[in-house]
């Protein structure tokens, strides 16, 4: 996938960029040059959907682009579907407007200082930008910590320091007046508590059977909907029968044949005649060949923000993945059923002791960290409250302002520089809808459940991974009488797998021993995690050594970070809080 550019505003007099300015004082760098026609598309960044075309680039934007004539532009940015990012240049207005998805999973970067304001939807780009003007920003010690703690970005806005990110349901434009950030005019009534729920419940359907056509009808080589024991890929597999569409897609699950999730993807497959796959959709043409460039890789691609599953070896492909992360909105990730919350609580709640618990001796985060997220956690309830969302759904709203953007929506988003990835659960009426809810509602995932069976009645009662009625749903409704599968046999198979690594034969990870096994048994965890742990415990040494003094005290507690490496952990938590904190340490000193 090709760099988007960097947008770049200044009243500074500026010859050197004189071969990249479309408007007075307005340069795109890194793109066309002045288009001359109105409503150009300069650029897409990442891959959804407008209307009813799939955009992976400029070229598919400006044919779906055709389809919103005489539409607003603010309009035409609240209709975006996915992680995805489009640049227009509007010359009847003199200005250029980048234009992310409404829900934000495009996340895009800005920079401010006196000299003017640059803005990119990929970080790397707007980061050697500022390089080249004599400004590299630093990264930021604390968003790694954050990231170890809770395992996502957002309560630290952004990997580099003086860096911000645009909110959601916002766009901006860039003319000579300068850099405004406009609301989408969904903003006003998304956060409602008078809307319909009845209404918002038939919209998202339609987004949802939307969604679903428009990826059924794509031109990409091969659909691959990745499906699981759970609820959420289900849900995708439930839009899809409804559609028709079956054929137009196969179907993938990762992990062994005798792990849950594969057994019942492969149950669902034999009993709804699915055509199903042992090939992701993202190939590896050279992988990492020792732990530490497995766990760094992947962050370097991201620029810290997500240690994902794509990294620079990756291969480009003309195929889709279909994913179905946008289903937890749904339900209640963050709240769970609590009515109402006190911020400092609700961190070690959410996260756990490691990085807030309410013993500072033992936390991994600094006294500075914790009051720097809890703040940031305060002021998304309060703001939450001026737009009057339930008091019982404050912390769901982080999750959909936060985690979901740096989780959900940035793994699509890096993935898709290799092979598009885009989730038709991507539905704002959805998500609205789940904020209007109770939070038992939430807990219970009812509107989860009342999508499925409104797409493919029965399909909620197949067996899941694991039992998915339980008490939250029975103090609301009826558990439902479950529906067993009656097919046996493999699922039918199309024959394409992932090929290994063309430097396969060079990749050195540590080897699982038998007392890694036994470790991983006790605490039910992966094998590999037992394994990795003498690598990097003797990693972290070296790289909190490099870190003592006051830069690494701001935002950790050497005293825990002490505690965690000087034995065998005795818990998963342990085990992949070391793997991160290495990790997030080894971009920050040497990615």
């Amino acid at each position: 996938m090709t760099r988007p550019p960097v947008v770049y505003h200044s009243r500074v007099d500026r010859p050197d960029l004189s071969g990249s300015r479309v408007h007075d004082d307005v340069y795109v760098i890194g793109g066309p040059g002045r288009s001359g026609t109105d409503r150009t598309v300069i650029a897409a960044h990442g891959a959804g959907i407008l209307g009813r075309r799939v955009v992976t680039d400029a070229d598919t934007a400006a044919v779906a682009l055709r389809d919103f004539q005489g539409v607003p532009v603010g309009e035409v940015g609240q209709s975006l579907r996915g992680s995805v990012t489009l640049y227009l240049d509007v010359p009847s207005e003199r200005r250029v407007v980048i234009l992310p998805d409404p829900l934000g999973g495009g996340l895009v970067h800005v920079h401010r200082d006196a000299a003017g304001t640059a803005v990119c939807s990929d970080l790397g780009a707007l980061r050697d930008f500022l390089d080249t003007e004599g400004k590299r920003p630093r990264k930021s010690l604390d968003y790694v910590a954050s990231y170890v703690a809770t395992g996502s970005g957002g309560l630290v806005e952004s990997s580099y320091e003086g860096i911000t990110v645009l909110p959601q349901f916002t766009c901006l434009s860039m003319s000579p007046s300068g850099a405004t950030v406009v609301d989408y005019p969904a903003r006003r009534t998304f956060f409602s508590p008078v809307q319909d729920r009845s209404s918002l419940l038939a919209t998202a359907q339609e987004e949802i059977a939307a969604n679903v056509s428009a990826l059924a009808s794509s031109g990409h080589e091969r659909k691959i909907a990745h499906l699981t024991g759970g609820i959420d890929s289900r849900l995708v597999l439930a839009a899809i029968l409804a559609s028709g569409t079956t054929d137009a897609f196969v179907f993938f699950c990762s992990g062994g044949l005798e792990e849950p999730d594969q057994k019942v993807a492969r149950q669902l497959a034999r009993e709804y005649g699915l055509r199903f796959t042992e090939h992701s959709g993202l190939d590896v043409g050279t992988a990492p060949e020792d732990l530490e460039q497995q766990l760094l890789q992947p962050f370097q691609h991201s620029y810290g923000i997500i240690s994902g599953p794509s990294h620079a070896g990756c291969l480009p492909s003309r195929d889709l993945i279909v994913s179905g992360g946008y289903g937890e909105l749904l339900r209640s990730f963050y709240n769970q059923g609590r009515p109402s919350v006190e911020p400092s609580s609700a961190m070690e709640q959410m996260f756990g002791s490691l990085g807030f618990s309410s013993d500072p001796l033992r936390r991994l985060l600094s006294e500075r960290s914790v009051a720097r997220q809890t703040l940031s956690l305060e002021q998304t309830m309060g703001d939450g409250r001026l737009m009057g969302v339930r008091e019982d759904a404050l912390l769901d709203l982080m999750y959909l302002t936060r985690r979901n953007r740096y989780y959900v929506g940035e793994i699509s988003r890096s993935v898709s520089a290799f092979t598009a990835r885009i989730d038709p659960l991507y539905s704002p009426a959805a998500a609205s809808l789940a904020l209007q809810l109770t939070g038992a509602e939430r807990n219970a995932n009812v509107a989860g459940i009342d999508l499925m069976e409104s797409f493919a009645p029965g399909l909620s009662r197949r067996p899941f991974d694991r039992p998915r009625f339980g008490e939250a749903w029975a103090a609301l409704r009826p558990v439902p009488e479950p529906i067993p599968f009656t097919t046996s046999g493999p699922p039918e198979l199309d024959g394409r797998r992932n090929a290994a690594p063309m430097n396969a034969s060079s990749i050195r990870m540590p080897a699982v021993t038998a007392d890694d096994r036994a470790i991983a048994a006790r605490l039910s965890m992966p094998p590999r995690l037992a394994a990795q742990f003498p690598v990097i415990r003797d990693g972290l040494k070296t790289l909190t050594t490099s870190l003592t003094g006051g830069e690494a005290m701001e935002v950790f507690n050497q005293r825990a970070i002490d505690t965690l490496l000087r034995r065998t952990p005795s818990n998963r938590v342990h085990f992949r809080a070391a793997r991160d904190l290495f990790a997030g340490l080894l971009w920050y000193v040497k990615g």
